[in-house]
Order: structure tokens, then sequence, then C-alpha cells
């Protein structure tokens, strides 16, 4: 396989949290987009069976470039019924990079095109998480020091010192459009989030929840150098 980084401009910018990994879309819900197009194209089954063979590997997306943006909000003294207006700031992420590994990436550009047209996030009904892919290239795998960036849900036989590491809980709603049921809540897991240092290279593992519903928690590694911004 061919480890591939790809840069991304948000049509319209996405909220994104401030903290240190500056993962703004997880993996799992990275690959859960990506599996919905790939339904609409006749390829759900052939992804899921690569995604499971590890074939394939996706990053979480990352925030390259942000914007921080200003608003006034108000607070009501519940005593006294008054507003007290308060600075509020946003950052807002217009760029993302994540990292791919597979040997065929026209097949997983076509599917990550899909999903810029449609839009990823919690704010697609908004008009928000639709992205063009601007760039794509190879990039050199080296034995230097590694890096994860995918949200890790580790394998039974992972060494993990679970005291540092840093978890995430992740759940989140189905989509209907490849597995074939009505939406509903994942139930929810603990991960190890987006660049945390740790001592050895881990596997991570998918999680199924029924028979076609899952958490993606392979563990990605990429090279450190190569997981600085462009």
């Amino acid at each position: 396989m061919y480890l591939y980084k790809a840069k991304i401009k948000f049509l319209n910018p996405i909220k994104t949290p401030v903290h240190p990994s500056g993962a703004i879309i997880a993996s799992d819900t990275f690959v859960s987009g990506i599996m919905c197009n790939a339904a609409l194209v006749g390829q759900a089954e052939l992804l899921k069976e690569s995604l499971f063979n590890r074939q394939v590997e996706f990053s979480s997306i990352f925030s390259s470039k942000k914007i921080q943006t200003f608003a006034v909000r108000n607070a009501v003294n519940r005593i006294t019924s008054e507003a007290a207006p308060f600075p509020s700031y946003y950052w807002y992420a217009q760029e993302g990079e994540f990292w791919f590994r597979c040997t065929k990436e026209k097949n997983i550009l076509a599917l990550i095109n899909l999903l810029g047209d449609s839009g990823i996030g919690g704010q697609r009904n908004l008009g928000k998480g639709r992205f063009v892919v601007a760039d794509c290239q190879q990039v050199p795998e080296t034995n230097n020091r590694q890096q994860l960036v995918s949200l890790c849900v580790p394998a039974d036989d992972d060494k993990i010192d679970k005291k540092q590491a840093q978890w995430v809980r992740r759940s989140g709603y189905t989509e209907e459009s490849w597995h074939g049921q009505p939406n509903r809540y994942k139930d929810h897991i603990w991960a190890i989030k987006e660049k945390t240092p740790l001592d050895s290279i881990v596997k991570g593992k998918i999680t199924m929840l029924d028979d076609t519903i899952f958490h993606y928690g392979y563990a990605m590694f990429v090279p450190e150098e190569t997981s600085k911004s462009y």
C-alpha cells in the first residue's frame, strides 16, 4: 500500500475545537461518510471488506488553516432578569488535511470527492461541511518516529498505559443509506485521541455494534515529519 496526504478546502468554514490535536472530523465519522457515498455507487461491501482487511486506512481530518470570529452573546441574571452582554470567540476551519493508505488511490479519491459534494459533520443541514480536494500527494514511508493520526480503539492485545493515554468518548448516529436500517444512536465507546504520544505502535480494532454497524477504530500511524502541515 502507498501513503497519501490530501489537502481540502471547505466551501463554508466549519466550527472547530481548539484542542491540541487539531482534529475537526474524527476518523470514525470520516469512514462512515465515505461508506454512505460508496453505497450510492454500489461499492459499500467492497469498501467494508477492504477496511476490515486493512487494505485501506483513513486518518481523521485535521485543521490546517482556521480563522477566529467574534460574536456578542448575552447572559441573563436569574435574579434580576437583566441581560449582560459578553464577547465570545469561535474558531472556524477553512482548510483541512488527512492521510490514507491504499493501492488504488483514484477509486478512494472518487469516493472522497462524493463525500465533499454531500458534506460531512453535524451541520450539513446548514450547508456546512462541503469541501473540495485541493491537493493529494503520495508521501514516503520512513522508519522514523511515528505519530497516531486516527482515533484508536485498542485491540485486546495492544499494550497501552491507560493512565497516560488521552481518551475521548465516541457515539453518534448511523446513516441508513449504506446499511439499510433506520438511523439510530450508536452505543458509545472509548478511544485514544489523535496525536496522543504512545510508547509503541498499536493496531486498534473495529468495534461491531451489530451485523452492519461498527465504530472504525484501527490505528493509523504516519511518519512524524509527514504529519506536519503543508
